[in-house]
């Protein structure tokens, strides 16, 4: 096994190790920052899929592994809403007739919520999840090193060309939950570049780390008033506070939204793919 095969596979399966860690942890009451920590894992394991995916790894060997993370990983995420939501509105609303109504909606929500996050974190069969895991480590270990590492730098590249399409059109916030994914993934690569020596701008892990900070408290705001907008209050006082908190987070996400492409920008520039992603946008 060559280098850059070695490197990714012993990342993957550190992750997979973590996946399994927390798995276990949020089973003993889990805290929230150990249903942020499963989350992420899983997140590394998704970018990890599909950068096997361009080395040549058949989709069938990937889909049953996607399929079990993905009911723990999606119910999880509820309840993380849940518990980052119920920080907010003690951020954002002055008034204790709001925060009092909506905790107790909260509540009930996360009550109701942990009670599925147990039962499918129970009922999650590691050993079916090992064997899968296994017929895919047969797979990898059969990969050429060329691809393995051609993959990695075709991986940055077409990411760096999707985020720089939706950065010169931001008009949604889908768009910014795209560039979120995209910057994730990145992230997920960049984090093992020393290792593969992949040769990086200055600044490039630090400013990417710090855009990806800013949009997850953008997308925390997205989460909180959605949720507000499904809460009804009890009382008119409620109500009225409620309406004031939504016209805020809105002008705060619009002039986020706004301020996004000058803050994505430069790490692009640092990425020090550019030319090549640009010469293969020029090719298609």
């Amino acid at each position: 096994m060559g280098k850059s095969l070695k490197v990714l596979v012993a990342y993957y399966f550190s992750q997979m190790d973590l996946f399994e860690h927390y798995l276990k942890k949020i089973q003993k009451n889990g805290k929230r920052s150990q249903y942020h920590q499963l989350r992420i894992s899983v997140k590394n394991l998704r970018a990890m899929h599909q950068l096997f995916l361009l080395a040549g790894v058949p989709d069938v060997a990937i889909k049953p592994i996607e399929t079990s993370l993905k009911r723990i990983y999606k119910s999880s995420g509820l309840l993380r809403d849940i518990q980052t939501n119920q920080q907010l509105v003690l951020q954002w609303s002055q008034h204790e007739a709001l925060k009092q109504d909506y905790h107790q909606f909260l509540q009930q929500a996360k009550k109701t919520q942990k009670i599925k996050v147990l039962r499918k974190a129970s009922k999650f069969d590691t050993n079916i999840l090992a064997d899968h895991v296994h017929d895919l480590n047969k797979i990898l270990l059969r990969l050429p090193n060329a691809e393995a590492s051609a993959a990695t730098s075709r991986f940055l590249e077409e990411r760096f060309l999707l985020v720089s399409k939706l950065n010169q059109s931001l008009g949604s916030d889908q768009s910014v939950h795209l560039i979120r994914k995209y910057l994730k993934e990145m992230k997920t690569i960049v984090e093992m570049s020393k290792t593969l020596d992949l040769k990086m701008g200055k600044g490039f892990k630090t400013k990417l780390v710090q855009v990806d900070k800013e949009i997850g408290q953008w997308h925390d705001l997205v989460v909180f008033r959605d949720s507000l907008l499904g809460f009804q209050p009890s009382d008119v006082m409620a109500e009225a506070e409620k309406e004031e908190v939504l016209k805020r987070i809105v002008t705060v996400q619009q002039q986020f939204t706004q301020e996004l492409p000058a803050k994505v920008l430069p790490v692009l520039e640092a990425s020090n793919i550019k030319d090549t992603a640009k010469n293969q946008g020029d090719q298609n």
